[in-house]
């Protein structure tokens, strides 16, 4: 039952800001209500560990149970800024290891920024292709994340560039934001094409649950936007959700994705709906798994259950793609294989 205010930026309820590797382990936050400009989080604000490559901060089995409410920072000078919000932290920078955490989150935007908000945590980012931010075995659940003025909101984070998400869990969520992801809205790999395109997966084993997800821009129910990777996600379920996005792509698993495959994901008794006032309230691009796909293949995946709408481009798996790659390790066309949908 603690108030925390902040004007300007790396607020806390444990750790407002650090630029030094850090370990955070076994702490709680209960009944919590956090006011504050930018890099805010539930335990932490802000770490940096960019520049650090041979030690990592910890954070491991936290939990955060509160209100947050992001607002203008005193200080105008920096209005170009976007704010971080996390049920765990606030932006992560460099090599940090997220495990074990849990967060039930209501966020409430006052502020007139876009705001990269996530369940557990809003933004991470790295230089470095090998020492990078990873979040494991994290919960959120039972929380309401309104973000309408713009950016990404996440279910597990809202803006990932170069890092690892594997066996978190979303369940019982609403979401209503601009774009919008059941596990990450927004994610960057940050590689070119001929750095990796193998068995790597950049989010695995996740599963959403029980959600209801609805956004302006692109919206999945595991990863709205996906960049310039090429990567897996992989083993990831979607179960008895509502997905609904108004202007952009609207799919089960993914919305737009851009280079990565989707490998064993399952979408199971959801609703997925692209909606546009402007076409008699049918939108543009609804598909299963994926809305669309720019050279990005599918394996073994499975729908069943799900009701899928739309005016144009709808598909039980796939909604519309195409490719125009022509580097040796890259597709040139998108690949279906080994999938199905079921009643």
């Amino acid at each position: 039952n603690v108030t925390i205010r902040g004007t300007f930026y790396d607020v806390g309820c444990i750790v407002g800001g650090t630029g030094i590797p850090v370990t955070i382990e076994n702490c709680s936050v209960s009944g919590a209500s956090i006011v504050g400009g930018y890099c805010i989080g539930g335990i932490v604000g802000e770490i940096q560990c960019e520049y650090t490559d041979e030690y990592k901060s910890v954070i491991k089995n936290c939990s955060f149970q509160g209100n947050v409410v992001g607002t203008d920072a005193i200080d105008v000078a920096y209005s170009w800024y976007t704010t971080e919000v996390g049920g765990i932290s606030g932006i992560l920078l460099g090599n940090v290891s997220v495990s074990g955490c849990h967060s039930t989150l209501d966020f409430t935007n006052n502020s007139s920024l876009g705001v990269a908000l996530g369940g557990i945590s809003g933004q991470a980012q790295s230089s470095s292709k090998t020492q990078y931010t990873t979040i494991s075995y994290c919960v959120c659940e039972n929380s309401t994340l309104i973000n309408n003025k713009g950016n990404s909101t996440g279910g597990i984070i809202g803006y990932l560039f170069q890092g690892r998400i594997d066996n978190c869990k979303v369940k019982n969520l609403t979401v209503d934001g601009y774009l919008v992801g059941g596990i990450v809205a927004n994610f960057n790999g940050g590689y070119s094409s001929s750095d990796v395109y193998a068995e790597g997966y950049i989010i695995e084993n996740c599963q959403v649950i029980n959600s209801k997800l609805k956004a302006i821009s692109n919206i999945g129910g595991v990863a709205g936007l996906v960049l310039c990777c090429f990567w897996w996600i992989s083993g990831c379920t979607v179960s008895s959700c509502t997905i609904e996005g108004k202007e952009g792509p609207v799919g089960g698993v993914g919305g737009n994705i851009n280079g990565s495959g989707v490998d064993r994901c399952k979408v199971t008794d959801t609703v997925i709906k692209a909606i546009n006032d402007d076409y008699s309230n049918n939108g543009f691009a609804s598909g299963g798994i994926l809305a669309f796909s720019y050279a990005s293949p599918l394996r073994s995946c499975e729908v069943q259950g799900c009701s899928i709408y739309g005016a144009n481009y709808i598909g039980g798996l796939l909604s519309c793609g195409y490719s125009s790659y022509n580097e040796a390790k890259i597709p040139s066309s998108y690949m279906i294989q080994n999938s199905k949908v079921l009643d």
